[in-house]
């Protein structure tokens, strides 16, 4: 289960840039339809804003 972090402080920053892989998951709305679950990894989870401390995939 996901974890909502109302912020992004120092030292989850700091445990953000360390990941190596991680894994982007959608799901439909409706009981129709696949799950998808994708690895994702390298340069591609930054933190792109450091005022609002938002995250980019």
């Amino acid at each position: 289960m996901g974890k909502v972090y109302p912020q992004i402080d120092a030292a989850l920053a700091e445990w953000i840039q360390r990941q190596h892989l991680f894994f982007v998951a959608t799901a439909p709305l409706s009981g129709e339809g696949l799950l998808n679950c994708s690895p994702k990894g390298l340069d591609t989870l930054k933190i792109k804003n450091y005022i609002h401390r938002t995250i980019h995939v």
